[in-house]
């Protein structure tokens, strides 16, 4: 069920076979965050660092983006990176965001690698 609610919110998100509807999106991707899917955490952080279909919050992003990353969710990990890179939603901190793209790079997430 859990990824049935993830690939739902996508298919919400990117208006596949279904109208576009961020807010809906967010529901669904909140439904399998809650229960530990990573890729929803990841999406789910994603909409709340931009503001899309929830308000803009960087530190449920952060948090989202923790509960991923821990997971081993080299998306996250990158994302997180960020994070800590700008000091955004963290204290900026360049050691972290290099040990976090690390762990994303290492995965073969090609954009962590672009950061090392």
């Amino acid at each position: 069920h859990l990824d049935a609610q993830y690939n739902y919110g996508c298919c919400l998100r990117d208006s596949t076979g279904v109208p576009q509807d961020d807010r809906e999106a967010a529901r669904f991707f909140r439904r399998a965050a809650n229960k530990g899917h990573a890729a929803a955490q990841c999406q789910l952080a994603r909409f709340f660092e931009s503001g899309r279909g929830v308000p803009q919050d960087d530190d449920e992003a952060v948090r989202l983006y923790r509960r991923a990353a821990d997971q081993g969710h080299p998306i996250a990990q990158y994302h997180l990176g960020n994070c800590y890179a700008q000091g955004q939603g963290v204290p900026q901190d360049d050691h972290e965001a290099a040990r976090l793209f690390g762990l994303a790079a290492e995965q073969g997430f090609v954009l962590s690698q672009l950061h090392l």
